[in-house]
């Protein structure tokens, strides 16, 4: 009793005390057990759409740091108090609150994937924002689009992301690489493609292409003026802006892997004739060019190939056969680690990827001559909350390229089978042991001497030495974020600062090749005799070296603003940056000044009621190639919006037009990519290399002069181009979104070279630069997706896009044309001109009363015919090369599309995606697939299936009649080699099945062409005859989640 009396005593005295100095701590602690009190215990489960767990979702206590991850099963368990908010959020999917109640036990929440709806957040220039508040013209793609098995990036853009354009030339590892143009092309300067950015920092396309799709957060287009004027001189042509994936705070320790194997081959087989064949081909051009002309190869001959009685006497080598395998394999390998805590979170990955080519490996030698490219990859982003106002984060990129090929390259090995040999000249090699002496030790390679030259052995040219190319690229990015709010409510700035470094050192070790030819032999036993031929081989490995590499220094520093005030949604920007290139082997003066640009860049938008939207750009920007007052350029943009879905009279729609916005833009860009030297104010002067000239008493001395090698031109400036666009962005039943631009740019002051300047006026070859072109671009941007949850097991995605971009040149360099036929004016950059051909000559007489055709020696029987376009304007009954017109459409499509879909059921999935070009030509070129000729090229198989002949006298005949010296006449342009390069691919097929942890999965690319050419890729265009082949791919691979 005693100890309960001095308990209670102590206690009042306690208490007493504390009612009297109300310490800040007490009332806390009474706070804490008043809410403890209230506070409960809610336990839940996070699905995603198909009931799967969602593993590592953050479920945090909104407006505190208080939170738990889920577990293995999806499952988590957090206390909390009665009338708080849970948010529940993970990567990729919607954000989702949840307020607890009294009655609140238990949360089972379905996450729903992140859509393309209205809702989603834009990456912009220099910044994010709201997808429903953008004005500009901006299409992004998910990067899993991107996850083709393909070396580079580039290659996968065609028909994916709305108002690209790009066409893939070539096959051949490490050259495999799209051209592209965002809406096409403005311009007929130097410089037509985008700029490419990378966590803000410029890259080259080469940069673009190595990029490891797996590290790719967000990729987006930036395409009218309202987004690209913040670029100034540099968004002329669009921007590309590529993301990479972070960490995420309070975020479980992710691991992702990937791994694929795939099976590669060419889209197509180029056939080429046999040897028998080939000889009485060449026998029937030569009567063709002469009847008088003796056969160049004997029937015994061709019998003796026919029979095959001896492979070194008569050769007949199928050199594709002998040098290309039918399939290669490459490998894919990827992993991923990202996480976060309370402060700090990360992202690092690493990666390689090898890809070895269709040759094989046919090295007489030690050493490896085979393609066999390896690139590394690897990233690290690391971010930090230093304080509660302030953050920090570093990226790190490098790249690493090491790659081995043979001396010659795989390009210029296609290129030497298809036209610079044939079967029958020589075999590859001749059996060692059969040479002159009877001991050589080098190999005996097979050749044939013509005026004390020899011909191309491919298989020797590519067995004689190997390449090798080291390469590295490591760009580092600090950026510091530092929040304001305590100066001014919503104010933030940040800096950036970035350094990237390129290097390259490129080995070729080489031999030179022994080569042999038959002098004499016998017939009746096949044996002969050989002599040796050509230059003085060598079986040692020569050796040169070449290096290469620059370095960019970037940095930027923001100021932003961005405040709500009751319904008027207020942001600002003002940014400054520099960036300054520098080569590490410059090539001569000029390119040893550092390539230097500088400006201000700035944003202000005002968005009412999330229904009236206005933004206002600029980029005011300078570069040092310009003279002192013409280095800077003023350009802005102005951009509105108008959501009409919010207004209150759109209500009885929105069950189903759910969203409906229109918009528009206008504004400037600028372009400082100009054609000719740098610095094109300066004149260039050489001293002691001018005519010789001379005076005073000595008559006989000689003087040197003085050289004008560049006239320079001080009112040098860069392009402009006044872009306009208008758009629509609309959601239908919440699930489909459409959008559909029309955009408009006519570019001015295009930097060109007048092509005729009388020589009075003293300028000789070293004509100045103006700006002189004008371009106007202009079409229709359109794309759709439509996303649909049918039920817990099935849904399915759908998209489509489509670019339509159309050119015509205003202005050019070139002086009025007396025959408007060859003027450009009103043409599209990149048209083809040529001939209008009417078939081929079926009679001498049609040549002589027809007109004078005057290339070569003139036409024959089976020659083509052209049209005399001309003979109203001049009266002459010729056809010469000013009778060429634009015929077909511009080489580069005007319009590109594609179209897809993914169907998910269950833990399957199933994807498919077409893509396609329109609108679009290409010539073949006569001269290179012209058989026979200097180098006794080979004949195709299509040309031997229909060619002229007095046998086939078909006057639309695939191929005019044979000649084995060149026929100047049918190898022009001409409406007869034009064809449409139109084509609709089965771009990418996939099949896949989860579970769990992994993800299996079967893919290919390239797998259909449906086109009216036939005879190879026609996305290749008019070089495909003698290219390395587009790949065909098959791919199997294995995906590894672990949270």
């Amino acid at each position: 009793m005693k100890k309960t009396f001095i308990l209670v005593l102590c206690l009042s005295m306690f208490i007493g005390q504390r009612s009297v100095l109300a310490k800040p701590m007490e009332i806390e602690e009474k706070l804490f057990q008043e809410t403890l009190q209230q506070s409960k215990n809610v336990t839940g489960l996070l699905t995603d759409e198909y009931g799967n767990p969602i593993i590592g979702a953050t479920i945090l206590v909104k407006g505190t740091t208080q939170g738990v991850i889920s577990d293995i099963n999806g499952r988590f368990s957090i206390r909390v108090a009665v009338g708080e908010t849970l948010s529940f959020s993970f990567i990729g999917y919607e954000n989702v609150e949840k307020k607890v109640t009294s009655e609140t036990e238990v949360f089972n929440i379905r996450m729903i994937e992140e859509s393309t709806s209205l809702k989603d957040v834009v990456i912009v220039g220099f910044g994010k924002q709201k997808k429903a508040s953008v004005v500009g013209a901006i299409s992004s793609v998910k990067p899993e689009s991107f996850k083709l098995p393909t070396s580079s990036l580039s290659a996968s853009l065609a028909g994916r992301m709305s108002g690209v354009i790009a066409v893939q030339r070539s096959g051949e590892p490490g050259g495999d690489g799209a051209d592209f143009w965002i809406r096409g092309i403005g311009t007929n300067g130097a410089n037509s493609a985008p700029l490419i950015l990378l966590d803000g920092v410029e890259i080259s396309s080469g940069d673009l292409n190595d990029i490891q799709p797996d590290d790719i957060q967000s990729f987006s287009i930036l395409k009218d003026a309202s987004a690209t004027a913040l670029y100034g001189v540099r968004g002329a042509n669009g921007v590309m802006i590529v993301t990479t994936k972070e960490g995420a705070t309070n975020e479980k320790i992710s691991v992702k892997a990937r791994l694929e194997n795939s099976w590669s081959m060419p889209s197509y087989h180029l056939d080429m004739v046999d040897g028998p064949t080939y000889m009485r081909m060449y026998n029937e051009a030569l009567k063709n060019d002469d009847p008088n002309t003796s056969p160049m190869y004997s029937e015994d001959r061709i019998q003796g190939t026919i029979k095959g009685l001896n492979r070194y006497i008569y050769p007949n080598v199928d050199w594709q056969k002998e040098i290309f395998k039918n399939v290669t394999m490459n490998q894919r390998a990827n992993i991923n680690i990202s996480g976060g805590s309370k402060i700090a979170s990360y992202y690092v990955s690493a990666g390689i990827y090898r890809d070895t080519g269709i040759m094989k490996n046919i090295s007489q030698g030690s050493f490896n001559n085979n393609i066999d490219n390896k690139r590394y990859n690897f990233q690290a982003n690391i971010n930090a909350n230093v304080t509660k106002t302030t953050k920090v984060s570093l990226k790190l990129s490098t790249v690493i390229d090491d790659k081995n090929s043979p001396v010659v390259s795989a390009a210029d090995t296609y290129r030497n089978i298809i036209q610079k040999t044939n079967p029958v000249n020589f075999p590859i090699m001749f059996p060692a042991g059969s040479g002159p002496l009877g001991n050589e030790t080098n190999i005996l390679y097979g050749n044939m001497s013509f005026n004390g030259a020899t011909f191309v052995n491919p298989y020797a040219e590519l067995a004689k030495g190997y390449s090798t190319t080291f390469s590295s690229t490591v760009i580092s990015t600090f950026e510091l974020k530092q929040d304001l709010s305590m100066l001014a409510k919503g104010l933030s700035a940040r800096a950036l600062f970035s350094y990237k470094n390129w290097n390259t050192a490129k080995t070729d070790r080489s031999t030179v090749p022994f080569y042999y030819q038959i002098s004499k032999y016998n017939p009746t036993d096949y044996t002969y005799t050989l002599e040796k031929i050509g230059t003085t081989g060598s079986d040692y490995l020569s050796f040169s070296k070449a290096n290469n590499g620059d370095r960019t220094i970037y940095w930027e520093a923001a100021i932003d603003y961005q405040r709500l005030f009751g319904k008027n949604n207020i942001t600002a920007m003002l940014l400054y940056n520099q960036r300054q290139y520098n080569p590490a082997f410059p090539s001569s003066l000029f390119d040893a000044v550092p390539y230097r640009t500088t400006g201000l860049a700035g944003r202000f938008t005002y968005a009412y009621d999330e229904r009236y939207f206005a933004e206002f750009n600029f980029g005011y920007n300078g570069t040092e190639n310009f003279i002192k007052d013409r280095q800077f350029g003023f350009f802005p943009s102005i951009a509105l919006g108008y959501s009409i879905s919010n207004e209150d009279f759109f209500k009885p729609l929105r069950s189903v037009v759910t969203a409906l916005k229109i918009r528009g833009s206008y504004g400037l860009v600028g372009n400082d990519k100009i054609a000719g030297a740098r610095f094109p104010y300066l004149t260039e002067i050489s001293l002691g290399t001018g005519p010789n000239y001379h005076y005073g008493e000595n008559m006989n001395t000689w003087y040197s002069g003085i050289t004008f090698t560049r006239i320079g031109n001080e009112q040098a400036k860069w392009e402009v181009g006044y872009k306009a666009n208008v758009g629509i962005d609309m959601e239908i039943l919440g699930s489909l979104n459409l959008t559909i631009d029309y955009f408009t740019e006519r570019r001015t002051g295009i930097f060109q070279q007048p092509a005729t300047l009388p020589s009075s006026m003293g300028f000789g070859s070293t004509i100045p630069y103006y700006n002189l072109g004008e371009v106007k671009n202009s079409g229709i941007d359109a794309s759709f997706t439509y996303n649909k949850a049918v039920n817990k097991d099935f849904t399915i995605s759908l998209l489509g896009n489509i670019v339509y971009a159309h050119n015509k040149i205003i202005k050019d360099q070139y002086p009025e044309q007396i025959y408007s036929n060859l003027s450009h004016i009103g043409h599209p950059i990149n048209s083809i001109y040529g001939l209008t051909a009417s078939g081929l000559y079926g009679t001498q007489e049609e040549i002589d009363h027809g007109p004078v055709q005057q290339y070569g020696s003139g036409p024959k029987i089976g020659d083509i015919k052209y049209v005399d376009i001309t003979s109203q304007v001049d009266g002459k009954n010729i056809v010469n090369d000013n009778d060429k017109h634009v015929i077909g459409s511009p080489t580069v499509p005007e319009i590109t599309y594609g179209f897809g879909g993914t169907i998910r059921y269950k833990k399957f999935d199933f994807g498919i995606f077409f893509q396609g070009v329109a609108r679009t030509s290409f010539i073949l070129s006569a001269g290179n697939m012209a058989p026979f000729g200097r180098w006794n090229a080979n004949v195709a198989q299509w040309i031997a299936d229909d060619y002229w002949s007095e046998s086939n006298p078909n006057p639309k005949a695939q191929y005019p009649r044979l000649s084995a010296i060149g026929n100047e006449n049918n190898h022009q342009n001409s409406t007869y080699w034009l064809r449409d390069g139109s084509f609709l691919k089965l771009k990418s097929l996939e099949f896949g099945y989860s579970m769990k942890y992994l993800r299996f999965y079967v893919n290919g690319t390239n797998l259909l062409t449906f086109s009216n050419f036939k005879l190879w890729d026609p996305e290749m265009g008019g070089n495909g005859y003698y290219q390395y082949p587009t790949q065909r791919v098959f791919n199997i691979g294995i995906q590894f989640n672990f949270n």
